[in-house]
């Protein structure tokens, strides 16, 4: 596809996305009061939460495509339990009513929570191929599910396949639709996996047992609370994408630490700041909207559950050169607390075409006698012209920028992730300079 670049048009008015509440370095209870979480009364049609209310609306403006899809492929090195594994996987679906969901096109819609069922696992044994053909099909079949779409009213919005490469090397591809799932989540649910896995493993019993309060219990207080929310005008531009990466090394890393702890933000929010002058940078813009990701719980009692929790806000910053990187620091951290609680309308039509989000750790953890290591999954489309997704270890930031590639060629998404590693150094070198100064060492688009 040819290429198209990155003007001020395609940029201006646009969203990024990471966490309100933890950005800030706020209690999130200070910024939003907390009602006393009630269960749901029974009934089998649930309302769709907000946050759920918005991925529907994007669902309707491009519906089938994987665009909305969320994945993790954890490589699982050492040996492995077949008959464990499944059973742990299904012992999750039964205990986590979200993921046996599917929605109704009523209006408004909402959810239904299926029984539970046999959940059979797929499963595909290619240690009878040569080494390199083995990759090749582990990647294809991978292709292959990435690329399909979820249908919101049918069916699981979860799939799982596990591929067998070597007699202790697995891959387990596991996809959701955002529906049900945001990247929180999955580390709540890697937690219980494992933990669940380890018990059936050794032949011991489950060790805890399903929540007492539901994603559906949220949703149903959220709806009681705010009624139906918000319409938004989502871009139902779908288009192919690729994605590259970068990891932000420990001495910059501890760099960014330290000042995000001296200027009272968190390490998003300092990222964020950073990633907005760069975009400032390419487009000339001195005002940019970009999406942030809200993925506070409210109520307390949904801290440890699985669903969508994670809602989009849009960030209006004033960028100018005459700032000082701190000053366009404190700026972001005011934009998120005044955007905590603003979601734009149909009023306020917007086209989300940046964003920037942190993502789960992808942090290697035990898996009973094995190691499994996550990685993230990009589906072949996406909604946003541009995405930069943050994964913070303990030694490492990795950085992944996900483009369109009627955006963005190759070599310019390259140099976009050269250019904000350049920022990040200069900016915890000078920061109470000008920034107009160090953004004259960095080479135009």
């Amino acid at each position: 596809m040819e290429s198209k670049n990155l003007t001020p048009m395609l940029l201006l008015n646009r969203p990024v996305a990471p966490l309100a509440g933890a950005i800030l370095g706020t209690d999130p209870q200070r910024l939003v009061g907390e009602s006393p979480l009630r269960v749901a009364p029974p009934q089998l049609e649930i309302p769709l939460s907000p946050a759920q209310r918005r991925v529907w609306s994007a669902e309707l403006a491009e519906p089938g495509t994987p665009a909305q899809s969320i994945g993790r492929a954890l490589t699982l090195k050492g040996p492995l339990d077949h008959a464990a594994l499944e059973r742990a996987l299904v012992e999750i679906i039964h205990r986590h009513d979200v993921l046996r969901t599917v929605c109704r096109p009523t209006d408004p819609p909402t959810q239904e929570v299926q029984p539970p069922a046999p959940w059979p696992l797929p499963r595909h044994d290619l240690t009878h191929l040569a080494p390199l053909e083995r990759r090749r099909v582990a990647s294809n079949l991978m292709a292959m599910d990435i690329a399909r779409p979820f249908d919101l009213t049918t069916g699981h919005l979860l799939r799982a396949k596990l591929i067998r490469l070597e007699n202790e090397e697995h891959i387990l591809l596991l996809m959701f639709h955002r529906m049900i799932m945001d990247p929180p989540s999955l580390e709540i649910l890697f937690d219980e996996f494992a933990a669940l896995y380890a018990a059936f493993s050794a032949g011991r019993p489950a060790p805890g047992a399903s929540p007492a309060i539901q994603f559906g219990d949220v949703a149903f207080q959220q709806a009681s609370l705010h009624g139906s929310a918000p319409e938004r005008s989502w871009s139902a531009d779908i288009s192919p994408a690729a994605v590259q990466s970068y990891k932000i090394d420990y001495p910059l890393l501890e760099k960014l630490r330290t000042f995000s702890t001296a200027t009272g933000t968190s390490l998003e929010a300092t990222l964020l700041a950073a990633f907005k002058l760069l975009l400032h940078h390419w487009t000339g813009e001195t005002e940019l909207q970009v999406a942030s990701s809200d993925v506070e719980r409210r109520p307390s009692e949904a801290r440890n559950l699985i669903g969508c929790f994670t809602d989009e806000l849009a960030l209006n910053v004033r960028m100018s050169p005459g700032e000082t990187f701190r000053s366009i620091v404190e700026g972001v951290r005011q934009n998120l607390r005044d955007a905590s609680d603003t979601l734009p309308t149909a009023d306020h039509p917007l086209s989300f075409d940046a964003r920037f989000e942190r993502v789960d750790s992808l942090r290697a953890f035990r898996f009973g006698d094995a190691v499994a290591t996550p990685k993230i999954i990009f589906p072949p489309v996406a909604r946003f012209d541009l995405s930069l997704l943050v994964a913070e270890q303990a030694d490492e930031v990795a950085c992944f920028l996900e483009y369109k590639t009627s955006v963005l060629t190759t070599l310019q998404a390259a140099r976009m992730l050269e250019q904000y590693d350049r920022l990040l150094e200069l900016a915890m070198a000078s920061p109470e300079t000008p920034v107009q100064r160090f953004l004259a060492e960095l080479e135009p688009l």
